[in-house]
Parts: structure tokens; C-alpha cells; sequence
């Protein structure tokens, strides 16, 4: 009678079938994802949504020129972004030739949810008018009226419990570069620039 050979469990195969399921994973979500962020179909389907589902409710408008994702370095690079308010003449406006998004990739598949590493800013540009009495004409979402009380009372942002929804997911570097500021108009008394 001949005797067949035990199969023994191998710690080393199995290490190395999952370390080849990820490898394989990794490398098949990253092209995915590359092909299609850099289409432009795609890429106009996003910023659509998000004016639609997001800014429109808000009166604003989102621009964007183009999407680029690298995968090697796990960055995501938005470039010439603008936004601005619709329904008035140009009260607010923010423009940003680049900003790109850096991932810390082992942290986003644990956590299941994205986790940035590193955010840069590159050349944005920020301007806002003013009121004839010399207020700042603030845009609508954040020139909300209380319900509550006093009607007349505008409402003020809440900064601290604004900056505790955000520094949890905050980067750990973010950097701006060559950063400018427009209050008012030209001619305006309180122009600055």
C-alpha cells in the first residue's frame, strides 16, 4: 500500500499568500482609483455633486480645473479651485491654484475611512466686501439669523466647538504658501490688499 505524504500547515506559505493577497489588493484599489479620478467624465461628475448635494443649499459654487492622483506617494492634487457665491455680486470669493491631499494609507485601511497625512495649499487667494456702514458683507452660510430669541441678533460662529469637529481629523502638516487677502472693493474706504 503506498503512503502519501502528510501535508503539513506552513506558517511561511500562509504568510506569504496573504502577504500576496494585500500586495495584489493594494496595487488593483490604487489603479481603480487612478483611472478614475483622472477621468474627466468622472471629474465633473464629482464637482457636480458636491455643488449640487452641498453648495447650492449654501449659495456657492464650486470650480475645479482638473483632479490628478498619484499613487505612489498617495496624494491627491486638486488644481485651480475656485469657490464663490452666487445670487450676489462677487461678495466672497476663494481661489486656490493647487491643493494637495497626502494619505497615510495604513492608518485609512484600519481606521476604514480616509486619514491625511499632510495637506498644502498653493496660492490662495481670499476676497470679501463690506457693507456700506463698514461691517464685512459676510456670505450666507455664515450670516445665519438665531431662531431662537432674538431675530435680530446675528448668529456668531462658534470657534471653539468649530476647531473640536475639526482638529481630530486634521493632517499633521498643513501648509499654505503665498497666501493673499482682498477686503473690499477698489475705491472702498476700508480697501486692503
Amino acid at each position: 500500500a503506498k503512503r502519501f505524504p502528510e501535508r503539513r500547515f506552513s506558517v511561511w506559505k500562509f504568510f506569504n499568500r496573504v502577504l500576496l493577497f494585500v500586495i495584489v489588493s493594494f496595487i488593483l484599489i490604487n489603479s481603480a482609483a487612478f483611472f478614475a479620478l483622472n477621468s474627466p467624465i468622472i471629474q465633473n461628475a464629482i464637482v457636480s455633486y458636491v455643488n449640487t448635494n452641498y453648495l447650492t443649499p449654501k449659495n456657492l459654487k464650486l470650480s475645479v480645473n482638473s483632479f490628478s492622483l498619484n499613487p505612489f506617494i498617495n496624494a491627491i492634487n486638486l488644481n485651480e479651485i475656485e469657490i464663490w457665491e452666487t445670487g450676489r455680486t462677487k461678495t466672497f470669493d476663494l481661489t486656490t491654484k493647487q491643493i494637495a491631499i497626502t494619505f497615510n494609507l495604513t492608518a485609512s485601511y484600519l481606521k476604514k475611512k480616509p486619514v491625511l497625512r499632510k495637506v498644502l495649499l498653493e496660492e490662495m487667494r481670499f476676497a470679501i466686501s463690506y457693507k456700506p456702514d463698514g461691517q464685512f458683507l459676510l456670505p450666507d452660510f455664515l450670516n445665519k439669523k438665531k431662531e431662537i430669541k432674538d431675530p435680530k441678533k446675528t448668529f456668531d460662529l462658534d470657534i471653539p466647538k468649530l476647531f473640536a469637529q475639526i482638529i481630530p481629523i486634521m493632517p499633521r502638516e498643513v501648509a499654505i504658501r503665498n497666501t493673499h487677502a482682498t477686503l473690499g472693493n477698489v475705491g472702498e474706504k476700508n480697501y486692503q490688499n
